[in-house]
């Protein structure tokens, strides 16, 4: 069961919520579990039968039995186990689209979601979140072969949003305890803008000292902050930074071709793709080649 006493929270950005694609139903066959999850959109799953467990990089532990529900934010590694069989859960994919600039302030707040006001738990059971749950059984009662009715998932799938930022607004509105999903809690906004920057351009040879000397730190006092506030160095958080666009890219499909690793290597600012190979292994748990065809077959 998941645990009540301190869940991870974590907050669900700002943007348009947006239906992916991809829903769907696992049922767990013997020999086919453990297996490494890896997305780069946001994730819910809705265990209907047994229980499963995903195992986080960090060593934290998601679990969720019949009726609960677990949540996967974008760039999680995870390894998903049985911890009960038979394991049955739903799967549904979403994500967040920034919101246009010349949208005015009163349809921002109505269309771009709650923001960091809603820190939503990692793993809820239905009876926290009836809203969830409602949305979430009409949307697996949704018969795919069924034609006609465009955008029945995408409805339901926006219904499923808005009910899960509604239960988190309202849970952090009556101060729901629980830890931050994230390096650190404390903020700065040099940091923010180095990373912004870093983000922005990722494959761009950037250069300590000239990050420090843009929000005019020295290279030693910047290395410490973002030791404080990410929680690693700001060379590895460029790294990290590269491999994330690596999964994206690894994910994109041109004419039917799938992309080279090599080309993705080079387009991510690696100086060479047996770097790049080590470095997302070691990171994602799985290699570049192996992700990418995976993605193919999803």
């Amino acid at each position: 069961m998941p645990s009540r006493t301190s869940p991870l929270l974590v907050a669900l950005p700002e943007g348009l919520p947006t239906y992916v694609g991809r829903y769907g139903v696992y049922s767990a066959r013997p020999g086919s579990l453990p297996v490494v999850v890896l997305h780069n959109d946001w994730d819910i799953f809705w265990v209907r039968r047994g229980q499963a467990v995903w195992e986080l990089k960090d060593g934290e532990r998601l679990v969720a039995g019949p009726g609960e529900f677990a949540l996967l934010p974008p760039f999680t590694p995870a390894t998903t186990l049985e911890g009960r069989a038979p394991l049955v859960f739903h799967h549904c994919h979403f994500d967040f689209r920034p919101v246009p600039g010349r949208m005015s302030e009163g349809h921002r707040a109505d269309s771009a979601g709650p923001g960091r006001r809603a820190l939503v738990p990692l793993t809820f059971s239905g009876k926290e979140a009836p809203g969830v749950q409602r949305a979430y059984r009409a949307l697996a009662q949704l018969d795919p072969q069924r034609p006609g009715e465009p955008w029945r998932y995408e409805r339901a799938v926006l219904d499923l949003i808005a009910a899960l930022a509604a239960f988190a607004e309202a849970r952090t509105r009556r101060h729901g305890s629980g830890r931050s999903f994230e390096s650190s809690a404390v903020r700065d906004d040099r940091v923010r803008e180095i990373r912004e920057k870093i983000e922005a351009e990722p494959a761009r040879a950037w250069r300590v000292t000239d990050l420090a000397a843009s929000v005019d730190l020295s290279p030693g006092h910047l290395h410490e902050l973002c030791r404080a506030v990410l929680g690693r160095s700001l060379k590895r958080y460029i790294v990290e930074t590269r491999l994330r666009r690596a999964l994206k890219l690894l994910r994109e499909r041109s004419g039917g071709r799938v992309p080279s690793v090599k080309v993705v290597s080079s387009a991510c600012g690696f100086s060479s793709q047996h770097f790049f190979s080590r470095q997302f292994k070691s990171y994602f748990g799985v290699s570049p080649l192996v992700y990418r065809d995976r993605a193919g077959l999803a």
